[in-house]
């Protein structure tokens, strides 16, 4: 099995795979990870100072003042907000996440991370440094302020550049032709982000197409993104949580646009291997199980919208 390859085994072997895990991850090359620098009350990524500065976004004050299109999304909770700040010139369009006055649950949440964080922006900020010492491509962070009443988190934001191309479910969706004609490649990239990120000890839990961004116009890479529910799981809930991880994705992807051949080519290449062997199958069948439940949980849950929407 290549080295960054993640092996998983099933309850009797769980803990010899997940040092293997932990050995693999040790081994995948690493992206360089910028150094800090503290502008005002703000942390940022020095590469973006210049640009910082002439938007005026250099205090936590100017982030949580800041203007641009509210990104709206159902179920996001009325302290929580999302922007996007247009592009200027070559810089990249920007998004600002900001978080007032959270709910002690949430906060208390974050702090349970396992980020050493003090603020939702925090364990964003920190997540996204932990994914690029592990090597994977991901949304890149530029600036992250928090202001704390002794404990309690009053506000925090975190600003981040937009990363080039469209969601692999979108791609799918407007593109079907150009996906089937890189689907090799696609496969490849895919499965590769999914084994590094694994092997270095973390999971997304929610792992869908919708979070893989790719450019289809240029020879490139995969970015991860919707990472704030990363965490590092117990070593002994290792498994469990990559098969979660692994439905997701599965799930995710159309059955009329993603065969089962695709499917098999894809486990292969997260395992490292050119035919499954037995434990490759097992694996395959409980992600095939748990694909099953989220669909019925899936199912049942948009009856129930649909109930309430016709009650009303």
């Amino acid at each position: 099995m290549p080295a960054g390859a993640p092996e998983v085994h099933d309850g009797r072997q769980r803990r010899g795979g997940v040092r293997r895990l932990r050995r693999t991850a040790a081994i995948a090359p690493r992206a360089r990870v910028f150094d800090l620098k503290r502008l005002n009350d703000i942390l940022i990524n020095p590469r973006y100072e210049a640009l910082l500065v002439a938007r005026g976004l250099t205090t936590l004050e100017a982030l949580l003042h800041a203007e641009g299109e509210v990104l709206a999304k159902p179920g996001l909770a009325d302290w929580r907000e999302r922007l996007r700040l247009p592009a200027a010139g070559d810089a990249p369009a920007l998004y600002l996440k900001r978080y007032v006055r959270p709910p002690r649950t949430a906060a208390a949440a974050a702090r349970r991370s396992g980020w050493d964080a003090r603020s939702l922006a925090g364990v964003e900020w920190n997540v996204l440094q932990a994914l690029t010492r592990a090597g994977i491509a991901t949304i890149e962070p530029i600036a992250m302020g928090e202001a704390l009443d002794r404990t309690r988190e009053r506000f925090s934001a975190i600003l981040t550049a937009a990363v080039p191309g469209d969601s692999l479910e979108r791609l799918l969706m407007d593109r079907p032709a150009d996906v089937t004609a890189r689907r090799r490649e696609l496969i490849a990239a895919t499965a590769a982000l999914a084994a590094r990120l694994h092997g270095a000890g973390l999971v997304h839990r929610d792992f869908y197409l919708s979070h893989l961004f790719v450019d289809l116009d240029r020879p490139g890479t995969v970015y991860l993104i919707d990472v704030q529910r990363v965490f590092r799981p117990r070593r002994w809930r290792m498994a469990r949580w990559i098969v979660k991880d692994l439905a997701a994705l599965n799930y995710s992807a159309p059955p009329g646009l993603v065969r089962r051949g695709d499917r098999v080519q894809w486990l292969q290449a997260y395992l490292g291997v050119s035919k499954l062997d037995a434990p490759g199958r097992r694996l395959g069948r409980r992600v095939a199980a748990k694909t099953r439940r989220i669909a019925r949980h899936d199912a049942a849950r948009q009856r129930r919208l649909r109930s309430g929407s016709n009650a009303g």
